[in-house]
């Protein structure tokens, strides 16, 4: 269970990273997706987490995710992910109602993340 959840949230943490395919061709891949630029806290997140990577176009990608399947206040929660893994931890493992139900969306985020960004 700890691997899943590390797995899930990594996934989201090092989209970043996985920038090369878009290197070569942004346009068609934002065309093929409609992904286009957007701002937003995931957005901003990721491309101030000094990671490897994190290029606009992933980070926009990741950020039209959550905009599909994620509130505005549960982007902002999810954006704080980026400055503190452990925080992800302590909502994924909490008993509260809240964190159970944030956490539920999270991971719907990250699956459209995943499918959407091709990560």
């Amino acid at each position: 269970m700890r691997m899943t959840v590390f797995l899930v949230t990594s996934l989201m943490l090092v989209a970043c990273g996985r920038a090369e395919r878009f290197e070569t061709a942004p346009t068609q891949y934002q065309a093929t997706r409609n992904v286009v630029a957007v701002a937003g806290p995931i957005s901003q997140a990721c491309r101030a987490s000094g990671r490897s990577g994190s290029k606009p176009q992933i980070c926009n990608c990741i950020q039209a995710a959550a905009n599909r399947t994620l509130t505005a206040p549960q982007q902002a929660r999810a954006a704080a992910f980026y400055q503190n893994l452990q925080e992800a931890q302590d909502v994924r493992t909490s008993q509260r109602l809240r964190d159970e139900q944030f956490w539920e969306a999270y991971r719907t985020y990250g699956e459209h993340a995943e499918a959407l960004c091709a990560l």
